[in-house]
């Protein structure tokens, strides 16, 4: 059972059996966004190690060249220069891997950063209008913390989350209700353009998994606008 064999029969007005109703809500939202959070992370450790791999075995032949040039100091020049030529190649090697090394870990910090800050804003119940650029909304709650580096101290975290909210109001939506079970107010009413969605979180791991990061992340933003509609669907 594919979620995307489901949600082509729904498209089509299809009545679903009960094992595929049950697929579509007999799942854990927070698990599958945190499971794909954490298929992420691997990748970039992943990454991170397999450059220092490089660069340490880079700097075993280097050693050695070392002590090649050493031992022929007395020997012929043409052995000497040619040792001296594979010295330069490979600190040059190591000097590109410790750069490479650098802007993957500054590149995971920077993924782990938005990922914890992204969890502070559903923690704190923050959803986005439909109809607004949640991307840009994101990017201005992620700025808020701009200047705390360790996002641990909760009457620090609380405070900025409250002053955005306070300064952002008619960006979040009302999850108060209206009432009598009614779900939250939308703008837009039944016209809405917001595509009705269904989200698995195994599909979202297995994106993450094989390398397709930026696909789970436009699925996870799309899912973040049919929430925001009352369209969203979570499965198995």
């Amino acid at each position: 059972m594919k979620l995307k064999d489901i949600l082509a029969k729904a498209a089509k007005g299809e009545a679903l059996t009960d094992e595929e109703k049950k697929f579509l809500t007999e799942h854990d939202p927070d698990k599958a966004a945190n499971d794909a959070a954490a298929a992420a992370r691997r990748k970039a450790e992943d990454k991170a190690a397999e450059l220092e791999k490089d660069r340490d075995a880079i700097k075993v032949k280097l050693d050695e060249m070392q002590a090649k040039l050493d031992s022929a100091s007395n020997a012929g020049k043409t052995d000497l220069e040619k040792a001296q030529g594979q010295i330069t190649g490979l600190a040059k090697q190591l000097s590109d891997l410790q750069t490479k090394i650098q802007a993957s870990e500054k590149e995971k910090s920077t993924m782990i950063r938005s990922q914890t800050i992204s969890e502070l804003r559903r923690k704190a119940g923050i959803q986005f209008v439909e109809g607004l650029d949640h991307g840009m909304l994101e990017r201005s709650f992620s700025s808020a913390f701009e200047g705390v580096d360790q996002l641990t101290d909760e009457n620090v975290i609380k405070a900025k989350v409250d002053t955005w909210k306070a300064m952002n109001k008619a960006a979040i939506l009302d999850m108060s209700g209206g009432g009598g079970g009614q779900p939250p107010h939308v703008p837009g009413g039944p016209g809405s353009s917001a595509e009705a969605l269904s989200l698995n979180g195994k599909d979202l791991l297995s994106m993450a998994l094989t390398g397709d990061i930026k696909e789970a992340e436009a699925t996870l933003a799309k899912a973040a606008k049919a929430d925001s509609a009352g369209k969203l669907t979570i499965v198995d």
